[in-house]
């Protein structure tokens, strides 16, 4: 169909109805054109493809750059980076060929998730945004793989609300129309953990294990196993949790790339014993997460392995660990660099100072503005025992009822499965 065609050429060139018509067709010829409500002959749209400045017979240049467009988006997804270059150098030459904003919309879309595999946000939001402009006239596919791809764009963003509302748009268009594809429902469940919406965290997870499964997509389903952990976990179901950190734990044995896996799952069972209070096992676990991750920075493991030392006085094996996470530190790394920063004063038994409490709002402030809220509870904990301690008493209950507000917040949105 010419519409889409015809009418993002026109708005590109400047010209009105009036201007592209004259001398071809009646303007409500060409609206109905653009409309797609007829089909203009060879000797209205040749005429109108000349005044355009665009190639009236390039039908099949079109049909090979498609070809080429999905296989490039099927060797992003796999992350096939020399095909993926190869496949660009070819497509760059052929796209100068091309003025079918559907397809020139789909190569756009293609460079900007290029551009969040090589973690260019800055790129990828330009590609974006040169699709955003003509989306509403796009095809639904198109329109699905924009809000897909704009939706990971602010998930690596660290905007995961807004990423989330991308994602439930892109998933209405999948059911809409039947796309098989579950790498996208792996990454709405992370989004959905990432929101804490462990519920909808678990079901989506679930779909993306069983669509893995019938793949034989071995290493997805360990992702999905490892997710499910995380988000049982967060609802208190300490026992499925294991369970699902133990079965990824079996399955990624055979995997060639195991360690990458065994780093996570060691670390989160650690996280998991933690909260039972089961310190050695906890310890046992991070210590194993960070041997496999040999020479790696895992600030994570690090802070937690450091904190769990501290429950258990053990202040100076504390202090080492929490040494080597500081040196691992990145001045981008403001989460990490706070939660760093409390324990440290906290191992000087400085928990009652104004530098403790200054370290704690702002951390209030920045886990507030992440809408981070497993961070947040346990800085309103902390601020509770902070201006108890201080006999500040009516500021102690505000923190300790926002903290059981959001505990009950968090497990009405774990339970209702």
């Amino acid at each position: 169909m010419w519409g889409e065609k015809v009418h993002y050429y026109r708005k590109k060139r400047g010209l009105t109805q009036s201007d592209l018509a004259h001398g071809i067709c009646s303007v409500s010829y060409l609206s109905k054109v653009e409309h797609n409500s007829i089909e203009p002959s060879q000797t209205i749209i040749i005429p109108l493809c000349e005044r355009l400045n665009i190639q009236y017979d390039d039908h099949q240049t079109i049909e090979e750059v498609n070809e080429l467009l999905m296989s490039l988006y099927n060797d992003i997804i796999e992350k096939n980076i020399d095909e993926v270059e190869k496949a660009f150098e070819s497509l760059n030459t052929q796209m100068k060929w091309i003025h079918e904003p559907d397809i020139i919309a789909w190569f756009n879309l293609l460079c900007a998730r290029y551009s969040m595999l090589k973690k260019d946000l800055e790129t990828a939001s330009e590609h974006l945004h040169l699709v955003e402009k003509t989306v509403d006239r796009l095809r639904d596919d198109r329109k699905y793989y924009f809000n897909s791809f704009k939706g990971l764009y602010y998930y690596l963003k660290g905007h995961f609300i807004e990423g989330l509302d991308y994602y439930i748009a892109a998933d209405k268009l999948r059911k809409e129309l039947n796309i098989e594809e579950p790498n996208f429902i792996y990454q709405l469940a992370i989004i959905y953990s990432r929101t804490n919406q462990n519920s909808k965290a678990i079901s989506t997870a679930l779909e993306a294990l069983r669509k893995f499964n019938d793949m034989s997509a071995y290493s997805k389903s360990v992702d999905c196993l490892i997710l499910l952990g995380i988000n049982y976990n967060r609802i208190g179901n300490r026992e499925d949790a294991k369970s699902y950190f133990h079965k990824a734990l079996k399955a990624s044995k055979h995997l060639i790339n195991k360690d990458k896996f065994l780093i996570k799952i060691y670390h989160n069972l650690g996280y998991v014993y933690s909260l039972e209070d089961s310190s050695l096992e906890a310890i046992t676990n991070y210590e194993r997460s960070l041997k496999l991750a040999d020479q790696q920075c895992n600030v994570p493991t690090l802070y937690l392995l450091a904190k769990e030392y501290y429950r258990i006085d053990q202040f100076e094996s504390a202090l080492s660990q929490l040494h080597k996470a500081q040196e691992c530190m990145t001045n981008e790394d403001i989460t990490y660099s706070l939660k760093l920063s409390i324990l440290s004063l906290k191992l000087k038994e400085q928990h009652e100072t104004v530098e403790y409490e200054h370290y704690l709002i702002k951390a209030l402030s920045h886990f507030q503005e992440k809408n981070d809220v497993v961070n947040l509870h346990e800085i309103y904990i902390e601020l509770g025992n902070y201006y108890s301690k201080k006999f500040s008493y009516k500021k102690s209950s505000e923190y300790y009822r926002k903290a059981l507000e959001l505990d009950h917040k968090i497990m009405k949105r774990g339970t209702l499965l």
